[in-house]
């Protein structure tokens, strides 16, 4: 018996032993899975945070990308319910600034790569640094890139809009009425009209304001050209034919008393006119930029300076916007430019 059983006590040792070495390799390999799903936790959680905090919701989204203005281009009044889609687009666009702001103020932009790095680093453990480092590098900057492409675009489609809603193309019939008749309904003032009662067009005009400086310069140049063909029209018909039921100011031409007055009388009503729309443009972009300059005391004494300026002879708004924008003075050089043309004939 003896030496049977010390000719089995070597393999049997040997199985004992194999055994263990799996029974290890098993645990080693158990304890790297356990390590490896809690890595993959943090990094979820930090992704989720990062996506919360940075990423726009798909509706907002949508809107940014497909939104096409149909709720708004049919109202006439202050019926803010019937442009909830108006009023949620540019709800996107104020987020997609935010978001920018944020990524900014976080990654910083001289040394993008190594604050992300760093933000991810933060978030998750040191373990995964390098793993992180990339993935949040990556990430971040197709974000950022992502989200200037669509605001971009978003801008631009509301750019476009504005255009055609207040009838600024060249081209557009509503800008070239050919009788008297017809003046009174195709030169209707969708400008006026949109200022006092559209809610989303005056926003609108805030967020390129703010927003794209290039735009709303564009526009601004769009309306005292537009409303500088329109008052000139109008002149010309009120003389001709006559104009919102008043009879031609020619056919008073043997009185010059009368004709002179009643030529005064209506450059008094345009200059009203368009000083009015040019008060409320700027009045809006002036309030505007006091309410963003409260965040900051530096921007606020500036904004004082300008609207102090001792060379405003009128009541319209003397503080200029952007380098090179047209201001509101200018503005209504221009609109009311087109009449002393036929003055002076």
């Amino acid at each position: 018996i003896s030496p049977a059983t010390s000719t089995s006590d070597p393999n049997a040792g040997a199985s004992v032993s194999a055994a263990l070495q799996q029974e290890q390799r098993l645990a080693a390999l158990l304890s790297d899975c356990f390590t490896q799903r809690n890595l993959a936790r943090q990094r979820v959680e930090a992704v989720e945070q990062f996506m919360e905090r940075f990423d726009l919701s798909q509706e907002d989204s949508r809107l940014l990308d497909h939104y096409s203005f149909e709720d708004v281009s049919s109202i006439t009044n202050n019926e803010t319910s019937s442009m909830i889609h108006g009023m949620a687009f540019l709800k996107a666009l104020e987020r997609v600034r935010t978001i920018r702001i944020e990524l900014g103020r976080t990654f910083g932009t001289s040394n993008s790569n190594s604050a992300m790095a760093e933000y991810f680093k933060q978030q998750s453990s040191a373990s995964t640094a390098d793993n992180s480092r990339s993935l949040g590098a990556s990430s971040a900057l197709r974000m950022m890139e992502s989200l200037a492409q669509k605001q971009e675009r978003a801008y631009e489609r509301l750019y476009h809009w504005l255009q055609k809603y207040l009838h600024l193309h060249s081209m557009d019939p509503h800008n070239h009425p050919s009788s008297s008749g017809a003046a009174g309904e195709e030169m209707t003032d969708r400008l006026e009209e949109a200022l006092s009662n559209n809610p989303f067009v005056q926003q609108s005009l805030h967020r390129l304001q703010s927003d794209v400086p290039a735009f709303y310069s564009h526009l601004l140049e769009l309306i005292a050209h537009s409303r500088r063909s329109n008052q000139t029209r109008r002149f010309l018909l009120a003389l001709t034919s006559g104009l919102e039921g008043m009879p031609p100011i020619e056919m008073r031409a043997h009185d010059a008393t009368v004709y002179v007055g009643d030529i005064l009388a209506f450059c008094f009503r345009a200059f009203s006119m368009e000083a009015d729309v040019a008060k409320r443009l700027f009045v809006a972009q002036n309030d505007d930029e006091s309410e963003n300059s409260g965040k900051n005391e530096q921007e606020h004494d500036d904004n004082d300076d300008k609207l102090k300026d001792p060379d405003s002879a009128t009541d319209l708004p003397s503080a200029s916007s952007a380098e090179g924008q047209i201001t509101a003075t200018e503005l209504l050089a221009q609109s009311m430019g087109g009449i002393a043309r036929p003055l002076k004939s």
